[in-house]
Order: structure tokens, then C-alpha cells, then sequence
């Protein structure tokens, strides 16, 4: 059956179909939330729907902090609470096309990159996994890889690390980021959910 309850009345809503065959199943890959930036101290990704999907995928572009030289923080909310200043361990490779550097330790927030302009033409541009959000008996873990021009030179940069929350296991709710310093000028982030079944 087609159910079209979730339509409000008086909306009108377009299903075009392209010049071949269809088979209409419910996708494996949904959006769930956009979140664009904008001056903002935190951008924070709510959208979670841990009823309906098993893992997350979040697509960040064009991240451009406000003051120069920066780094890029995730922090995680789980069981309901926030962890905004301990309990993470982290373990990223952090290169440029000058350079190769490796962070390996216990943080306070998940370093995602750093030494990041705020020009705008450059931004951080990111992928980010996140599996089994629901589970209450797990660890959770992210993972990302991410590529942004760094101020140095520039030069081309990129990250690809794994982040833990090792402050309990409830279910993972929400995940913030902030800039080290400043806020965050600009940017989008996008939240899809994926389904198992």
C-alpha cells in the first residue's frame, strides 16, 4: 500500500519517475538533517532516529572557522549527556603535502583537523561513519576522513582517524562540533541514516 498520511493537507508533493523501469523499495540511505553554520559557537547534529536506522553517515563541506589557525572538535552525546571536556581517546593521521604528523592520545575532544584558514575559499570538507548508534552495550566509535588546505604554505591536508567516547555505553544521540577557538563561520553538515533491513 501507498500511504500518504505523513503529507499535510493542502501540501502537494511531486513523485517524478525517469524513462525506465522502477522498483520501488523502501532505500537503504536516507537524509535526516541538514545543519548549515553561521557564526555559530556549536553546530550540533540532532537528527538521530535510532528507531528507524542502525548507522550514520554525516557529510560535512565547506567548514570555515572564524578566526584563523584552528582546529576542528567532535564531541559525542551519549546516554543523554554530552562529553564536552574529557573521555575521549582518539587516534588520527594528520598530513599535508609538506608534512606528515600523527596524533595518538587521550583528549578532551575528537581533533578532526587543524591549523585550518578561515578563508573561505579553503573549509574542511569531511565523511564521517558512525555504526550502531541504538546499542547500549557497545563503545561507540567514529570514524572519519576528512581533507581541508592547510595555512601553511598552504598546502593540501588530510585527516583519517577514529575517535572513542569511553565515558559509558548508552545509545548514541547527537554529536556536536566546535572550532578550538572562535566559532564556526560557515558550513553544512548533512546527516543520513542507513538502514540494515
Amino acid at each position: 500500500a501507498l500511504d500518504l498520511s505523513n503529507i499535510s493537507t493542502s501540501t502537494t508533493r511531486n513523485v517524478v519517475a525517469r524513462n525506465r523501469n522502477i522498483v520501488l523499495t523502501t532505500p537503504g540511505t536516507e537524509w535526516l538533517q541538514t545543519v548549515s553554520a553561521s557564526n555559530s559557537a556549536a553546530v550540533d547534529i540532532t537528527g538521530f532516529d535510532n528507531s528507524t536506522f542502525d548507522d550514520y553517515i554525516i557529510v560535512m563541506k565547506g567548514v570555515v572557522p572564524a578566526t584563523n589557525n584552528v582546529s576542528i572538535l567532535m564531541q559525542m552525546t551519549i546516554g543523554g549527556v554530552l562529553y564536552s571536556s574529557t573521555n575521549y581517546l582518539v587516534h588520527a593521521a594528520l598530513s599535508t603535502s609538506a608534512a606528515a604528523t600523527y596524533v595518538g592520545a587521550a583528549q578532551n575532544t575528537a581533533l578532526m583537523c587543524t591549523a585550518l584558514s578561515n578563508n573561505s575559499a579553503y573549509g574542511f570538507d569531511a565523511t564521517i561513519n558512525i555504526n550502531d548508534a541504538a546499542s547500549t552495550t557497545r563503545y561507540h566509535k567514529v570514524y572519519w576522513n576528512g581533507s581541508w588546505w592547510h595555512i601553511t604554505g598552504p598546502s593540501i591536508a588530510m585527516s583519517c582517524g577514529s575517535a572513542v567516547c569511553n565515558a559509558g555505553t548508552g545509545a548514541f544521540t547527537a554529536l556536536r562540533f566546535v572550532a578550538s577557538s572562535g566559532n564556526i563561520s560557515s558550513g553544512t553538515f548533512n546527516l543520513y541514516g542507513v538502514r540494515t533491513v
